[in-house]
């Protein structure tokens, strides 16, 4: 369901946002359906339009702090969502939207529970997970790099999907294909168990906020966003109909 011409700079946004938040020292961790994807197909799934990272230990000015001037050097836009407790990170275009390439960063909620034991996210029971079950952080494997992910990501799957996240559910999917050159820059960027080529990544999306080309492949992608996310809207609604 997602074309190599979007995956491409969608995983390629997607990664450099979690590499950033290494190099800037943010503990994060994939969630919902970017961390579903890398469970079950090392990859994103094909019908997903933005990708979910959570972080721990920050509020919103730390992240900003720490965060805000390395993405927004990089061609990203960086916006906060108060209500929402999310902030926005997307490639910066003449659109000024974010539409194709978001990733949404999360802020985890610390509070403890009637044992005592620290949870995040309380409020958001299909979300909630103890600190046990976060930390510490696996790598996933993901297009032949890797994620950061709950320790107990199978249990986080199941509470957030339930039977949807099975693999035998997910048995007949495949990740989108990526092109060769940006899926062979990132095995050699940020290798699994090896050292983050924070320069190598900083150069690429250096070069890549000034390309007019990239600028330009934006409108086909952000086509295609808007196009993916009114279908979702509209069976979310007859779904919702059928069932009253």
């Amino acid at each position: 369901m997602m074309p190599r011409w979007y995956a491409t700079p969608f995983v390629d946004s997607l990664l450099f946002v979690a590499s950033a938040l290494e190099h800037c020292g943010v503990r994060y961790v994939a969630h919902r359906g970017t961390l579903l994807g890398a469970l079950r197909l090392q990859g994103v799934l094909p019908w997903d339009d933005d990708a979910d990272l959570f972080v721990a230990g920050e509020d919103a000015q730390s992240l900003e702090a720490k965060l805000g001037a390395t993405l927004r050097d990089h061609g990203f836009a960086f916006t906060f969502l108060p209500r929402q407790y999310y902030f926005w990170a997307h490639p910066k275009t003449i659109w000024q939207r974010p539409f194709a390439g978001l990733t949404e960063i999360g802020l985890l909620t610390e509070s403890r529970d009637a044992s005592g034991a620290i949870v995040f996210d309380a409020h958001e029971p299909r979300r909630q997970i103890t600190a046990d079950q976060l930390l510490p952080p696996i790598e996933l494997p993901f297009y032949g790099t890797y994620l950061r992910a709950p320790r107990d990501s199978e249990g986080a799957m199941q509470r957030y999907y339930g039977e949807l996240a099975s693999p035998a559910a997910l048995a007949r999917f495949e990740r989108p294909p990526l092109a060769r050159e940006c899926e062979e820059f990132w095995q050699r960027a940020r290798p699994r168990g090896g050292a983050l080529d924070w320069p190598a990544i900083s150069a690429r999306f250096r070069e890549r906020s000034h390309s007019v080309r990239f600028q330009l492949n934006q409108a086909p992608c952000t086509a295609f966003w808007i196009a993916g996310r009114a279908q979702w809207l509209a069976t979310d609604a007859l779904r919702t109909l059928a069932e009253l």
